[in-house]
Order: structure tokens, then sequence, then C-alpha cells
């Protein structure tokens, strides 16, 4: 990443000069590139261009959006990164030659330096994306190769020319007793005795036979027993025609899966022996003939050992042995799966019984099967379940709703907030200040809201502040509405100073809530009138419509109550404003057709009346933004490494990083963040909560504690998903510091030099 400048008057000038020259510059850069890379698009020459002028200005230089262009189309040419990184050397010596010619830029050896410097940075972000580049396409390839692998209906292996296994399918494995992954990079050989593993070097061996070759081998199975098969070997070639490993399908006869029942057993006794389980075998008579697992332990000293599992639980309950669920097994050979219970003085215990008949040779039920498993701790957790369930459903429709929205729009909302609060700052300058303005505005209301939302849904107490009723009105409520629906409504507000204690985005809201009703139930006109009164405000919000019926006026205020869901309201609007202002210690309702202090600007229609207690202090002005104070730039440039998935999160976060003098690298998941901390060193970590694969951000946290305990001392994480009680319970644990998005910069900041200087 290019190192942060202060940008000379040299390199100033010469920014300006190309900014004047740039129309004659493009078609020479055109003509030094090979039109079978870029197909003679301009963007991409000017794109390059303005990265030059930005870099020489002083400000950071763009370079993703061009060289994904470049490289891409290099990519689809069939040439590599060398042709890539030609094709920029030769821009470099166009811009060069031009700049020499002209006198009037003075001494070149600055200028000279400067674009040498960014050659560096282009040439470094390119190898970069290159590589990258080349990651997706082998991990889209390996993604091909095991779905086909996947596909075939009987053991299939995929080796490299050395014979080391490179992808095997599930049929494969199975063989084995084992896991893909650890059969992944072991020689097949490995797998053979030494006649079959001669015979498949031989195989490998042959660099001109590409047809398919047949002999018959043999596998060393999980059991350590050989087992017979015939090895169907079909060679792989490169592009360039040269053997590059082989596929290898396995056909048996029937003695062939018969290997697995070598370790079935084993592997019952393992599961058995880790659950609270028993598992017995008994003849028609019901004498048991084989007990796996602790029958002592499951159902007490009192077991006895002549009795089937099931009769000893029927039997402790008063019943007969001859109406064990085994009896009718016996009998009618259908399998039983159900509950058992025996009441205790200590209590009732639960189990889960199945019971399965056992066929001969001839096809007569010559044994039964019995497991039981102690299922009292599931039952007693799905009634605590069940009582969270109860107690959570008790909590208002309205705060659910709310939780579940605010959680879905957290990620777009942290990339919305952060770029526009770049942007407004002035990076890039190109973007009209009125556009980058409304854009930045908007991001911060939802941010109010989401977070206010969330307030609700935790049922915690908000952050309230002194706001002029005025103030309030004039900038959180009226830019909201368009000009036209502005032109509709009357704004009436006091002229004296009118402070309330308040959540500034949650009181503006119930202003649009109202005022959007009122404009959607009026014939022309509407209403906000509020009035000083000595202790409290007056708000009223009314229209010239038909008025609310009488009929429905007992239900206005009733979640999801509406009488527009054809047109898709939800009716939360009201039920949720009223909230808020109770909460505030005020009240709203629906003022009567005469009512007893009636509003001078009051229309004829429907009138809502909102009352709130009148902050009782002078000093109700609200703190300037401390955003602005400038803050010392770090003396040395700390690399962090940002793991997320959201990939225009994770540009936004390094954008930011590199804009204060940090160096920022990134990581898309778990995995590969624990790769590039083995690797590289890095002076903190950011991670996300929610990571994809096997490997999310608490997996990967707990790791480092243990692969690199003092990167783990320097991380902190930004997440979504602070609703999440396993979250919450992790945030705790850990005591690290975390960011819930969206975020603002400063925020971001300060917690970045928080885990740096700690």
């Amino acid at each position: 990443m290019a190192k942060k400048h202060r940008a000379d008057d040299a390199s100033l000038k010469l920014a300006e000069y190309l900014t004047e020259h740039a129309e004659v510059l493009h078609p020479l850069l055109r003509e030094a590139l090979d039109p079978a890379y870029i197909h003679g698009k301009k963007e991409f020459l000017r794109t390059w261009l303005q990265s030059q002028q930005d870099f020489l200005a002083g400000r950071p230089p763009h370079t993703t959006e061009w060289i994904t262009e470049i490289a891409n189309g290099v990519r689809k040419a069939g040439a590599g990164l060398a042709d890539l990184l030609e094709q920029l050397r030769r821009l470099r010596l166009v811009l060069l030659d031009y700049c020499r010619q002209d006198s009037s830029l003075g001494d070149h050896g600055p200028c000279h330096e400067q674009i040498r410097r960014l050659a560096e940075h282009h040439d470094r972000k390119s190898v970069d994306y290159w590589a990258q580049l080349q990651r997706e396409t082998l991990a889209a390839e390996r993604r091909r190769q095991r779905a086909i692998a996947e596909s075939v209906r009987r053991p299939f292996v995929m080796i490299d020319q050395a014979g080391v296994i490179q992808v095997a399918n599930k049929r494969f494995t199975g063989v084995f007793a084992t896991l893909p992954k650890d059969l992944i990079g072991k020689p097949l050989v490995s797998l053979c005795p030494p006649e079959t593993g001669t015979e498949l070097r031989r195989c490998l061996r042959h660099q001109t036979s590409k047809g398919l070759r047949e002999f018959v081998g043999r596998l060393i199975i999980a059991s350590g027993k050989h087992a017979p098969a015939r090895f169907l070997f079909e060679p792989l070639f490169d592009a360039e025609g040269l053997r590059d490993g082989a596929t290898i399908t396995l056909e048996g006869p029937e003695t062939w899966p018969q290997g697995e029942q070598d370790f079935v057993v084993p592997a019952i006794q393992a599961f058995v022996s880790a659950l609270p389980a028993c598992l017995q075998v008994f003849d028609v008579d019901g004498r048991p003939v084989y007990t796996m697992g602790d029958v002592a332990g499951l159902l007490g000293r009192a077991a006895e050992s002549d009795l089937p599992l099931c009769c000893h639980v029927t039997r402790v309950n008063g019943k007969k042995p001859s109406d064990c669920p085994c009896r009718q097994v016996i009998e009618t050979g259908t399998p039983f799966l159900g509950e058992l219970s025996v009441t205790l003085p200590a209590g009732q215990t639960w189990y889960q019984c199945v019971c399965v008949p056992m066929r001969s040779a001839t096809g007569e039920i010559a044994r039964a099967a019995c497991l039981l498993y102690d299922d009292s701790k599931r039952r007693q957790l799905d009634r605590h379940l069940q009582s969270l369930l109860l107690e959570y459903q008790q909590t208002p429709l309205a705060a659910q709703l709310a939780m579940t929205v605010a959680h879905e729009l957290r990620n777009p909302l942290a990339v919305l907030v952060g770029f526009a609060e770049m942007l407004a700052q002035g990076v890039p300058a190109s973007q009209a200040a009125s556009v980058v303005d409304k854009i930045l505005h908007s991001a911060m209301r939802c941010k109010e809201i989401v977070e206010q939302l969330l307030e609700l849904g935790r049922g915690g107490p908000s952050e309230r502040l002194p706001m002029d009723i005025r103030v309030l009105v004039n900038d959180l409520v009226q830019p909201v509405f368009s000009a036209a629906e502005q032109g509709r409504i009357a704004w009436n507000l006091p002229s004296l100073p009118s402070p309330v204690e308040c959540v500034p985005g949650q009181l503006a809201q119930v202003c649009i809530n109202l005022l959007r009703n009122a404009l959607r139930a009026s014939r022309g006109r509407v209403s906000l009138c509020v009035g000083h009164e000595p202790e409290h405000i007056r708000m009223e919000v009314s229209d010239d419509g038909p008025g609310v019926p009488d009929e429905l006026r007992e239900h206005i205020f009733k979640p999801f109550f509406t009488t527009y869901k054809d047109f898709g309201a939800l009716g939360l609007g009201l039920s949720l404003s009223q909230a808020v202002i109770q909460e505030y210690g005020g009240r709203l309702w629906l003022a009567k057709k005469v009512d007893e202090k009636p509003g001078a600007n009051r229309l004829s229609g429907a009138c809502f009346v909102a009352e709130l207690p009148l902050f009782q202090t002078q000093a109700s002005a609200l703190s300037g933004d401390a955003s602005g104070s400038e803050t010392a730039q770090p003396p040395d440039r700390k690399c962090i490494l940002v793991v997320d998935d959201e990939p225009d999160l994770v540009e936004m976060v390094s954008m930011i990083l590199s804009m204060h003098g940090y160096r920022a690298e990134s990581a898309s998941s778990g995995v590969e963040a624990l790769e590039k901390c083995q690797q590289n060193a890095y002076d903190a970590i950011i991670l996300d909560v929610q990571l994809p694969g096997g490997l999310d951000g608490t997996d990967c946290y707990d790791r480092l504690r243990t692969l690199r305990p003092a990167l783990a001392k320097k991380s902190m994480f930004m997440t979504a998903d602070t609703m999440s009680f396993q979250t919450r319970q992790f945030l705790s644990r850990i005591q690290r510091p975390y960011l819930e998005k969206p975020f603002l910069m400063r925020e971001f900041l300060d917690a970045v030099r928080g885990i740096l200087e700690e």
C-alpha cells in the first residue's frame, strides 16, 4: 500500500499537468498497450491516470478497480502475471517520456521518484490480486473435482504424478473407516500391499499410455486385512499434453464390502460407551446373550441379568414381562421405538427404547436387540427450553420484530455509514458535496433508528439528551418528506425554546409516523402544531380527512392493527410511538371530536395529541460533535489483519486504516486468518464473530491464544450479532473490545488505538 506522504510543490504541479493533458495522454497510453488485454476500453486508462494524479496530489490512490479490469483481461487472453506487469511498465514509460519532453515542469528528478514509488505500489497490488485470483481458481477447481468424485457411485480417488492422493470420495474413505482429510496428501501405495503398489507405480511410469488400464490388486482396509479389488486406472494430462496424475475407480466382488464388518462392532462399542446407553441382544425366550454398556449405572443395582433391559423397566412399573415391547417385536417382527419410564422415590427417569427383530438365514426371528438410552436430561432441557420459549413469547411482538429488523440491517448499514462518512470528509473530492451530505445524513438517520429498535428489544434504557423540539422538527423531521409533502403540512412551531429530554432519532420517528398517517388520511392538508406550556409541551398532528370511526378508536394503538394492509402497512407505527412517548413520561392519545382544549390550528379530521415533560434547565443545548477533533497520527505504520467475509466492509475498514497511517491486510475466513498469522507478523487483529466455514471468529480467537498469544492480546471484534446469547456470552468471557455494526470511523479508530496501546 502506498506510503502516506505530503505532496510537495513539484508533485502538485505534475498532478495538475497530468490533469490538463489527460485527453492527449489517453491515445498515447492506449497505443502502448496490447489491445487483446483491454479491448479498447477507455475507462480503464482514465482510472489508471486518475490514480497517478491522486498519488502526486497526496491523496490515496484507488487501484482496485483498474487492476481488476486489466488483470481479468490478461487472464482471458491466456497470459500470465509477467504480461500484466509488462503492460504496467509500458504505461509508466509513456507517462515519463511525455513529461520529460515538457521543459515547463523543471527538474524531473522528484517527479520521477514519485512515479517510481507509485509503480512499486501498483506492482505489489497487482501481484497480490493475481495471487488472490490464483487461489480462487484453485479453490474452484478443487470444489469441481470433489463434486465429480462424489458423483461416482463406486470408490474413487484422484492422484498426482507422484501417486499422492489429491481427491477422494466418501465411498473410498469409507473403505478405510476414516475421513477425507486423513487421506488427502497420503501416497496411495501406502494403502496397498507391495505387489499392488508396484503395479500402481508401473502405471504411473507409462508416460505414453493414454487409455484405460485395468488390473486386480488389494487394499489394506481398516481392520488391517487385505481386500481384493479391481483397479480402473485412467491417466490425466495437463494443457500441454503432459501426464498429470490419474483417476482410479475401484470395483470389488461380494467379499469387498464385507471388510467393513471388521470395524462395525468396535464402532458400536465406542458409541455406546460414550453415551448413557446400553445395548442388549436376547433370544426368543428372553434370555440375554450379549450385553454392551454399563447396565448397573443405567438402571441401578436392581437390574437383573436374566431379563432384557426393556422388561426390567416395565416390571419396575408393575407390569408383567409379557407386556414388554420386546415380546411384541418377537411375535410380530415389527420394530418398536418409544419411551419407557421408571418411577422411584428419588424421582422419575425416562428412557428412549429401540427394539428390533434379528432374523436367521432362513428368515425366522431368532434374536432381538434392544437399545436403552437415558433420556431424562433431554426432557429436562426440553422443559427448560419450553419455559424460555413461553417467556420469549410473552415479550412484546413489536420488540421481537425490532430485534430481527435491526440485526438484518446492521451489515449493509456498516458499509453505507463508513463510505458515506469518508466521502463527506472529502475522499474523493470529485463527488458533489450535496449528494454526499444526503447520503451521510440518511445513513446516520438509519443508524439511530436501528440502535433505538435494539434498545426496545433489549428492554434496556436509552441514552437521552435535552433537545429543542424546534431543532428536532427542522433538522430530523422535515428533510424526510418531499417538497410536495412539506407543502401540504402547516408547520406551527413555538417561538420560545422548547427542550425535552429524549433520544432525538426516536422522538423524530414518532413525529414522522404521525405525519405519514395524517398525509395518508387527509384530503389535502395536514397540521403539526407544537405549544409551549409551563410544565410540558403539547404537540398536535391533525388532518382534514374523514377522521377515525368510533368503532376503531379503541383498537387504534394495538400492535399490528391497521386499515391499510392492502398498501403493505404493518400496523406498528402508532403502538411503537405510544410506547416511546410513555417511556419519556408523557402520553399520546387520539383526541375526541370535541376536545376540552382544541388547538387553534387543529383541522377537522383525526387529531393525535402528544404531551411531553418540559426539560427544566437552561443548559439544554446539545453539545457539539466531537468527531472533528484532531487526533495524532500513529508514530509508525502498524500492520493490522482484518478478518471479515463482507468484501465491501473489509475494503472500507482497510481504507480507514490506510488513511490514518496503518497498513492493513485482510482474510475472509478463520482458516485463512490463521494461515496468515503463522506466516506473517501483525501488530493487531480485527475479527468478525460470524465467519464462513468450520472456523468462526470465536474458534479463531481460541486458536490464536495457543498459537499467537501476544496477537490474541491485541485483538478486537466487530459484529452484527450482539443480540445472540452465544455471542454475548463469548464477548463477556474473553473481555476483549468489540464494536457493533454499524460504527463511526472515530469509534473504530479509537478502538484500534486502544488495543495497540494496551
